[in-house]
């Protein structure tokens, strides 16, 4: 089984950047070159200098036109948001290079890269002329194969598919995809080199982007389907299916009235080289999801944590959540939280579908845990005088209240007795809270205006009168 598959096809290839997140940064969406190394050096040592060196590796972010190629070459390729430039329109046999390494598994086995080339072509020798270049390493840096594992591109290369514009030659976007599996569990690098012409007189820059992805058909078949869709990846020279269909472009069929198990597979070539081959399989089984999902009772206006427990009987990735609360609210998160506002019970829908378009639904009852209703009393009392707070609060038999928390409003320290006394130094109107919890952890506040009554200054007058006449007292309070 061969290495390298040469992708040319750009139909539908937003989708397959989705799938990036197996060698990260690959595409660049960091912004930058976390993951990779870069290097400058001359024409005959692109890697010299160790060093990512601004104006020379470039991270492009913003779609435009290369201003060298006629406006020919996007400096982005389409489905993707960012690219790399690699050199520059500098002269003097300068040579630019980055490398990537990864880990092979199952999740990225097919690593695909774009390039688009623009170059002078100023007719030197094959071997001093402007380059783009490509390298796949093993783990004693040696070149996985001399036929798929490097690629190699000059200014003005014959078969190439080179436009002209002025002196300068472009290539537009092509893709080419490396088929890793030989190499599962082993440490590869990947890298990409730039050189001006040798003689130092004519530029050429490359820009690049990358992603990764499963090497597998994909299989679009749900329960009670009469057809089944089988789609390849996109881009290879050529495809040979099982079921008699080939050609170019054919990288999807249609199987009518498909069969339990029934064995479909492909043979896709690269276009540089029919040497360059590798063959996929599948036994067709319907995509069964099964929707489920946990979840943890809460108090009300706290939040309920939602676990999505769904799977499928093949490993199809399950991508589209669709959550009903049951109270108006919903959620497209795979693990939604939500907070109710009222005890009670609620019937929850879980619809989840999978990659290729199967659907389950599950319903369940959910139930929001019974909080208590703080309340309380007070006695009327003046300052100075010790007040008797009485709890009236109220919870379930089987959630009773634990713990109790009074502000009396005054700065005093929070008192956590159940009905405790307080004794104010002033007479004024107190904002009283109290924040009670029941056994499930469910809290409720009330807070109540608390009137502490001033003191009566008791006075009087009296005029003084010999023994045996009345005296008048007079209260002056």
């Amino acid at each position: 089984m061969k290495k390298l598959v040469h992708l040319i096809i750009f139909l539908f290839f937003t989708q397959l950047f989705s799938i990036s997140q197996n060698c990260p940064n690959a595409d660049f969406s960091q912004g930058n070159f976390n993951n990779w190394q870069g290097f400058t050096g001359f024409y005959g040592n692109p890697f010299q200098t160790p060093g990512i060196v601004p104006g020379r590796h470039t991270i492009i972010t913003t779609q435009g036109n290369d201003p060298n190629a006629c406006g020919a070459v996007q400096m982005i390729p389409p489905g993707a948001n960012f690219s790399c430039r690699l050199g520059n329109a500098n002269t003097g046999a300068e040579a630019e290079a980055i490398r990537y390494t990864l880990t092979v598994d199952p999740s990225n086995a097919l690593f695909v890269y774009q390039y688009a080339v623009v170059m002078e072509d100023p007719g030197h020798s094959p071997s001093e002329q402007p380059t783009f270049d490509l390298r796949v390493l093993n783990q004693s840096n040696q070149v996985i194969d001399p036929t798929c594992g490097q690629y190699s591109v000059y200014a003005g290369m014959p078969g190439s598919n080179f436009q002209n514009c002025g002196g300068v030659t472009y290539q537009n976007w092509r893709t080419v995809g490396l088929n890793l599996t030989p190499y599962m569990g082993q440490t590869i690098t990947l890298e990409f080199f730039t050189r001006d012409c040798s003689l130092g007189g004519h530029y050429g820059y490359a820009y690049i982007a990358a992603f990764c992805r499963p090497l597998m058909l994909d299989v679009t078949y749900c329960p009670g389907d009469n057809s089944a869709l089988i789609e390849a990846p996109l881009g290879f020279g050529h495809y040979s299916w099982s079921t008699g269909q080939s050609g170019p472009n054919v990288s999807s069929i249609v199987i009518p009235n498909p069969q339990m198990f029934q064995q479909v597979s492909v043979t896709m070539t690269s276009v540089i080289s029919n040497q360059c081959q590798v063959t996929l399989n599948t036994n067709l089984t319907p995509t069964i999801p099964t929707a489920q999902f946990t979840f943890n009772p809460a108090c009300p206006n706290q939040a309920t944590p939602f676990t999505d427990q769904s799977f499928t009987n093949n490993n199809v990735p399950i991508n589209q959540w669709q959550w009903n609360f049951g109270d108006g609210n919903t959620s497209n998160q795979q693990n939604p939280q939500h907070t109710y506002a009222n005890t009670g019970n609620y019937t929850v829908e879980l619809i989840v579908t999978t990659q290729n378009g199967c659907r389950d639904t599950v319903q369940l009852n959910v139930n929001t845990l019974p909080g208590p209703q703080a309340n309380f009393d007070v006695t009327d009392v003046c300052f100075g005088v010790p007040a008797d707070f009485t709890d009236q609060s109220t919870s379930g038999n089987a959630n009773p209240i634990q713990s109790w928390q009074w502000d009396f409003g005054d700065g005093s320290p929070i008192n956590n007795q159940q009905n405790p006394t307080h004794t104010y130094t002033t007479a004024n109107t107190y904002n009283v809270t109290l924040s009670v919890t029941n056994s499930d952890g469910c809290t409720d506040s009330e807070t109540a205006p608390v009137i502490i009554y001033d003191k009566p200054n008791a006075n009087y007058t009296f005029t003084s009168q010999c023994e045996g006449t009345p005296i008048t007292f007079t209260d002056q309070s």
